[in-house]
């Protein structure tokens, strides 16, 4: 498989065959169409439903709009994929959000609750899950190469 993502003087490149752009337009859709979303049911505060209800009140529009918004800038990039696309840094972080949280639907709804799957099992879907976590994997890569060299990750000294 070659690499979907690369970095050069440009910055962050983004190349995609047809297939690749058909299941990523259909993850996209998959994420918009999310009202299962396994992070849902998790509470901020849950021994106090009253302070869980308003937490969620107050927050549900803000995600929304910004799940939106990540939806807008993938599907827009991925429009341009087959030619090649660079990806601002806040484009490449939209579309790790958006390769996150498909993936984390994608593995709740297939009943997926470790990190290690059973090779023997390869279904379709979980091709696909493998298939979006190398690509995340992939910008995680790229995106670490961006980073200034040096000491600067030392957050101790």
């Amino acid at each position: 498989m070659s690499e979907a993502f690369g970095l050069d003087a440009g910055g962050i490149k983004v190349q995609l065959t047809d297939w690749q752009i058909q299941l990523l337009s259909d993850v996209v859709a998959l994420v918009e169409d999310s009202s299962d979303d396994p992070a849902l049911p998790s509470s901020a505060y849950p021994d106090r439903p009253v302070d869980d209800a308003d937490y969620r009140r107050l927050l549900e529009s803000e995600r929304q709009q910004a799940r939106a918004a990540d939806q807008s800038a993938m599907s827009l990039t991925l429009e341009e994929a087959e030619a090649g696309v660079y990806l601002s840094r806040g484009e490449a972080e939209a579309w790790l959000r958006i390769l996150g949280e498909s993936r984390l639907l994608l593995a709740s709804r297939l009943g997926v609750t470790t990190a290690v799957w059973e090779e023997d099992e390869e279904t379709e879907e979980l091709a696909v899950l493998h298939y979006l976590s190398w690509l995340q994997a992939s910008l995680v890569d790229v995106l670490s190469d961006e980073l200034p060299d040096g000491d600067s990750t030392d957050v101790d000294g």
